[in-house]
């Protein structure tokens, strides 16, 4: 899960109650991916940048703060969380690989959307 510093505890929580009301099933295996740092202005710019899939090239219109360095890493944090994060969890836990998710809110959303269109494959949910 993405802002796993935000949601992690809810999440966990969750998992734990449809562990306990589903026996027979293991129960899931969350993974909560944050920032260092909870300051908000540094998780917002940052989130901004990572999270969001490379706009197509605009002309700026005037005042627009929006250029193209604010945009545009997801393909690259995706990239990174595959091969850095979800690789290599069976080495330390035992998961049903038919059974990963990767869940977000807001930015993390959109990156999950932008996840599941350009690697389907990666993540079943």
């Amino acid at each position: 899960m993405l802002d796993g510093n935000v949601y992690l505890p809810s999440l966990a929580a969750a998992a734990h109650m449809q562990a306990r009301a589903t026996p027979g099933v293991g129960g899931p295996v969350v993974v909560g991916i944050s920032y260092p740092t909870d300051e908000l202005k540094t998780c917002m710019a940052r989130r901004t940048r990572d999270l969001t899939p490379r706009r197509p090239s605009r002309p700026a219109w005037p005042g627009d703060d929006t250029s193209p360095e604010h945009f545009g890493d997801a393909n690259a944090v995706l990239e990174g969380i595959v091969s850095e994060v979800l690789l290599p969890v069976p080495q330390r836990v035992a998961i049903d690989a038919a059974r990963t998710a990767l869940w977000g809110h807001s930015f993390a959303d959109l990156f999950v959307l932008h996840a599941m269109l350009t690697r389907p494959s990666a993540f079943r949910t």
